[in-house]
């Protein structure tokens, strides 16, 4: 069977966050906008999180952060932000097959500013094995994903069906992909296990 890994963040405590300069954008009402585009129309701003009074705050001194340059980058948006070296990387590893388009995003620092890319999908692939996976009781809303394994075998890298799918949350790799990320020590990056049927 083939091993598949949900592709997210490495929790630190302290490192950098990228966060648009106006915090009530929200994801989704983004997507119409960002359909088509090959770069994302707005700057993200890495800043410091902490926690004050059971809510997170954000400013700009990073100063004193362990990771400020990640190659997986945490950010509000709860999108995929790459450094153009996991960019690369991902891009050498393709099968052809996935409906991939990279647009480049700015991300600024107090001193610095440097380009990142944000994956955005063209086309929403039949991956799931509908039997298994289990989905909010009525609905198509998914609650555990289980992947077919004869569906994902012509993928790399895939995402699950739902709202917001173009510039999806989540990203799921394969075995493959997983080492070579690995082996090329990208910072910023974690699997975890996703069920394959």
């Amino acid at each position: 069977m083939k091993n598949v890994y949900f592709l997210t963040e490495k929790p630190f405590k302290n490192s950098a966050i990228a966060c648009p300069e106006h915090r009530d954008l929200l994801t989704r009402s983004l997507i119409p906008e960002l359909r088509n585009a090959d770069h994302v129309p707005f700057d993200l701003f890495l800043k410091r999180s902490f926690l004050k009074e059971n809510e997170f705050h954000f400013d700009d001194d990073t100063t004193g952060l362990a990771k400020i340059w990640q190659d997986l980058l945490p950010n509000t948006m709860a999108w995929n932000v790459m450094s153009p070296k996991m960019k690369s990387l991902i891009d050498v590893n393709l099968s052809g097959l996935e409906p991939i388009v990279w647009m480049n995003i700015n991300i600024r620092s107090k001193n610095e500013s440097r380009v990142y890319y944000v994956p955005r999908f063209t086309d929403l692939p039949d991956v799931l094995d509908h039997n298994s996976t289990i989905f909010v009781k009525g609905t198509k809303h998914i609650v555990v994903p289980v992947f077919s394994e004869a569906k994902i075998s012509k993928y790399s890298i895939f995402y699950i069906p739902r709202v917001g799918w173009e510039v999806p949350s989540g990203l799921y790799v394969t075995d493959s992909l997983k080492h070579v990320i690995r082996k090329a020590g990208l910072t910023g990056v974690t699997f975890e296990n996703a069920r394959v049927s």
